[in-house]
């Protein structure tokens, strides 16, 4: 196999493209593959796929879901309530509940109205009002979403 350096020009036929390439050698990325530059005179670094550079990692992720964004100490607090509830009455039991979606709108209200008196914690459980409150509204969110599924709504 023939070496190349950096600085070396080149001419590469890419048979994905079906046409001669020609650039310059800039390096070699982590699997020692050439990186090369092409020969628009822009700089840009090139690959065969168009889509990405030998250079860089590529995750072809445009348009799907970003859960980084989720707040990861809400839904810690979160999780807490939710362990808790599991422990006083049983994994999944919110399920169970009759009248859900009213006994727990007027739960995450509670919470919410014992927040805004100035309250930061459930007594029973030490656990922040608001997650308990976030817990609710998940589950009402969750019921919605069956629902609408379903096609009940």
């Amino acid at each position: 196999m023939e070496q190349f350096r950096n600085g070396d020009r080149v001419n590469v036929d890419w048979s994905v493209l079906g046409e001669p390439f020609s650039g310059t050698i800039t390096g070699q990325d982590y699997s020692r593959r050439l990186v090369l530059v092409h020969a628009d005179g822009a700089g840009n670094v090139w690959c065969p796929c168009s889509r990405c550079s030998m250079v860089d990692g590529v995750k072809h992720d445009e348009g799907k879901r970003m859960p980084r964004l989720l707040p990861p100490q809400a839904l810690g607090a979160i999780v807490d309530v939710l362990t808790f509830g599991a422990r006083k009455y049983s994994p999944d039991n919110w399920r169970k509940v009759p009248d859900a979606r009213d006994r727990y709108t007027d739960a995450m209200l509670r919470h919410i109205l014992a927040w805004m008196g100035g309250e930061a914690n459930d007594a029973e459980s030490g656990y922040p009002h608001l997650a308990h409150a976030g817990c609710c509204l998940l589950f009402l969110l969750q019921v919605e979403l069956e629902d609408v599924r379903r096609g009940d709504c």
